[in-house]
C-alpha cells in the first residue's frame, strides 16, 4: 500500500527534477524497480521502445521524458525504503486519529497490533 502523501519534496535531491519531469507515480516505480543501483538510459528518446526495461518499469511516455531528462548519463537511483515507511507510518496515525480501529489497521497493512501500538507511540520523523 503507498498512500498519495509522497510529493516532489519528499523525494532525495536527485530525484526531484526527475519527478518534476515524469511524475511522482513514475518516478517512485523508478525506484522500486531500479532503487540501489545506476542504470543509463538510451541517449535518444526516440530509440526507448515498449520493450526497454526503464519503458516496461515506468511506462513508455515516462521513459522517453526520463530520456530527453538524462539520457546517455548513468546515474543512481536511490533506494526510498525510509521515506515509504515514513509515510507509511503517517497514513497510520492518520487512521488511529480518525478512529479506525487498530485491528483493523494492522490487517489493512498487513503488520501485528503490537507493531502499530509501537508506530502511535514513537513521534514520526521528519
Amino acid at each position: 500500500m503507498m498512500p498519495a502523501e509522497i510529493s516532489i519534496e519528499n523525494l532525495p535531491m536527485s530525484l526531484q527534477d526527475i519527478g518534476v519531469e515524469i511524475g511522482i507515480n513514475a518516478t517512485l516505480k523508478l525506484s522500486e524497480e531500479f532503487g540501489g543501483i545506476e542504470i543509463c538510459p538510451p541517449r535518444d528518446a526516440d530509440r526507448i521502445t515498449e520493450d526497454h526495461r526503464i519503458s516496461k518499469a515506468i511506462g513508455l511516455p515516462a521513459a522517453q521524458k526520463l530520456v530527453r531528462l538524462v539520457g546517455g548519463d548513468r546515474f543512481y537511483i536511490p533506494k526510498m525504503d525510509k521515506i515509504k515507511l515514513n509515510v507509511r507510518h503517517v497514513e497510520i496515525v492518520r487512521r488511529y486519529d480518525q478512529g479506525e480501529a487498530v485491528r483493523d489497521i494492522a490487517q489493512a497493512f498487513g503488520l501485528s497490533e503490537r507493531h502499530i501500538w509501537r508506530i502511535l507511540k514513537k513521534p514520526l520523523q521528519g
